[in-house]
């Protein structure tokens, strides 16, 4: 995404110090509203739950609204980051409808990999 956050930009997550690591790259994420956190807290060495997920690539490729609603066997239009999950699902991005999207489960690499994928190329779409 090439994303930047001005040099003078501090985190407001108080869960990430200066010295971290991806402090610049957390940094950005926050500045730009794709990683909101929680309670203040971005928890960088948690994993990424799929409904979090879905949120993230909603944000960063600024995905449209769904055209229609989808259905899950295991979550309903009330469940957090349900219109999120519901966009990834309108786009193709997750194949999961009418299925369960297992949403407080953690992302792997390879299912982030091919979300992220579906979501910047319609090739990988089904």
């Amino acid at each position: 995404l090439d994303l930047e956050a001005p040099e003078d930009y501090q985190i407001q997550a108080t869960d990430i110090s200066e010295n971290h690591h991806a402090y610049r790259s957390l940094a950005a994420l926050e500045y730009h509203g794709i990683m909101t956190g929680n309670d203040g807290r971005l928890m960088p060495s948690a994993g990424l739950k799929r409904s979090q997920m879905a949120a993230l690539l909603v944000r960063a490729y600024e995905l449209p609204e769904a055209d229609k609603q989808h259905t899950f066997t295991d979550i309903d239009e009330d469940y957090p980051n349900f219109e999120e999950i519901n966009i990834i699902a309108d786009q193709g991005i997750t194949t999961e409808t009418g299925k369960a999207f297992r949403p407080n489960e953690t992302t792997t690499r390879a299912q982030f990999s091919l979300f992220m994928s579906r979501a910047i190329h319609d090739y990988f779409r089904p």
